[in-house]
């Protein structure tokens, strides 16, 4: 297992890289101890970054890492800020929400951190294809393609962005606190239908 400490971004970054062990073959519990061993990139290999959705982790590759065509590039997966078992560590912790701008800087930092200097990038749904894209918008000579697998809007409508950040924000933060750890409750109200 692989963690990189990015202390400009404030988090312990939780990743996989070209991934291997009993581990891979299925999704294990965020409080179960990892059986997954990373390799390091081979320079030889042309590398594929994968960005999740943003209700997801680096697990959602699961199929991706243990599909034997793809054996021919370097696979690398990192769970995002407040998601799977990345960590929040100091600095912007206290910041109240994060933009997609800052999700974006956080995998900035970590393509930095591992050392990528050419790769593609895959980005599922809205929050990995949007990151995928900024990301390629500031490194026009370093990422060589774009995948974009199901991308929805790339402009949400108003009360989406109201919904994520007002009502959604505070029952998500509630239960997870940015750890990972499945802790807390949420509240009644959260499961509630609402017009």
């Amino acid at each position: 297992m692989a963690f990189i400490d990015i202390p400009s971004r404030g988090i312990n970054a939780f990743y996989l890289c070209n991934p291997s062990g009993p581990g891979i073959v299925g999704l294990q519990p965020y409080n179960s101890p990892l059986t997954i061993e990373n390799k390091p990139l081979d320079p030889s290999k042309p590398t594929l970054l994968m960005i999740h959705i943003s209700t997801a982790s680096s697990s959602m590759f699961t199929y991706q890492f243990n599909d034997p065509r793809l054996r021919s590039m370097n696979l690398v997966a990192k769970d995002g800020r407040m998601h799977g078992r990345t960590t929040e560590t100091g600095r912007i912790k206290s910041q109240p929400l994060f933009t997609i701008e800052d999700m974006a800087d956080d995998f900035d930092a970590f393509v930095d951190a591992i050392g990528l200097e050419k790769f593609s990038i895959l980005g599922e749904g809205w929050f990995g294809c949007r990151i995928a894209s900024i990301i390629a918008s500031r490194r026009p000579y370093q990422v060589q393609g774009l995948i974009y697998c199901s991308p929805g809007p790339f402009v949400e409508p108003p009360q989406i962005v109201h919904g994520m950040t007002v009502d959604w924000y505070q029952y998500a933060t509630q239960n997870k606190d940015g750890n990972g750890d499945q802790t807390g409750d949420f509240a009644p109200e959260a499961n509630e239908m609402r017009d």
